[in-house]
């Protein structure tokens, strides 16, 4: 049979094709990959916050630890992510002032949910000595209301705002780390995920105790009307007398302190919102 010209240089053609998409599949499962270890591989959910959620059967949950230092049970709550909330949308989400309290589900949801979860956990106290905690909290992306990020985490009876329990205390520290870009959402997120109380004594309680009572680097600021902060549980700063962007905060919530270690005492691992 004879020769078809151009058969060869076509075929040429179809092999380079063939192995440019081959190439590009290859990428494209590779961003994947890397994408996938970069989230730690948490996984996500979308359980609608108005809708209350089914929870584990009574006593079939374990919480780990003791006192307030407690993990939830890993297969009960092993923490989910908001798909809402990425690196590249931090700015958009998470780290504008309000922004969860948008997406928190209201009190007729939680209040069903939680008096669920407490008998999942077989837990008989008081509600009130739990706060209904989101495992991989709203401020670091968690999922809004899914049965597998929320459990019945134990507070103090009385309390005075927020900023008494150590988790919410980890939480604020860790928020201020990844809206600064001092540390990546993947990474907080699995700090707690994987044991929040080490990253608790990591990032909070070594940081205030190892450094006398003031406590931190800006520890020897000064300002001649004190300092302000917010007892929200979303706060995250401490701000100086003069800095303007403490006025629009909520009186409900603002603490007036006449000093810096003085607020740095009732607020661990927040940081100083700018120099005074």
């Amino acid at each position: 049979m004879s020769h078809m010209p151009g058969l060869s240089s076509t075929r040429n053609r179809i092999a380079t094709r063939v192995g440019r998409i081959g190439a590009g599949v290859t990428l494209l499962l590779s961003i994947a990959l890397l994408s996938a270890v970069a989230l730690g591989a948490i996984r996500s959910s979308t359980a609608s916050a108005r809708v209350v959620q089914r929870q584990p059967a009574p006593k079939t949950c374990h919480a780990r630890g003791t006192g307030l230092l407690q993990l939830p049970d890993a297969r009960c709550t092993p923490g989910l992510r908001n798909p809402v909330v990425t690196q590249r949308s931090i700015h958009r989400t998470i780290c504008v002032s309000g922004w969860t309290s948008k997406i928190r589900p209201p009190a007729s949801v939680t209040k069903v949910e939680k008096t669920a979860s407490l008998k999942s956990y077989g837990d008989a106290g008081s509600p009130a000595n739990y706060e209904y905690d989101h495992f991989v909290p709203l401020e670091l992306g968690g999922a809004v209301n899914a049965a597998g990020n929320l459990w019945p985490e134990p507070d103090y009876p009385a309390r005075s705002g927020f900023y008494l329990n150590p988790k919410d205390q980890l939480e604020n520290a860790l928020k201020g780390r990844v809206c600064s870009g001092a540390m990546s959402l993947a990474s907080a997120q699995n700090l707690v995920v994987t044991n929040w109380v080490a990253a608790y004594r990591r990032y909070v309680s070594s940081s205030s105790s190892g450094s006398g009572s003031s406590g931190g680097s800006n520890s020897g600021s000064t300002s001649a009307g004190g300092f302000y902060a917010s007892s929200y549980s979303t706060a995250h700063y401490i701000y100086c007398a003069d800095d303007p962007a403490w006025k629009p905060l909520s009186p409900t919530y603002l603490v007036h302190f006449a000093t810096f270690a003085q607020a740095l005492a009732r607020f661990p691992g927040r940081t100083l919102h700018r120099p005074c």
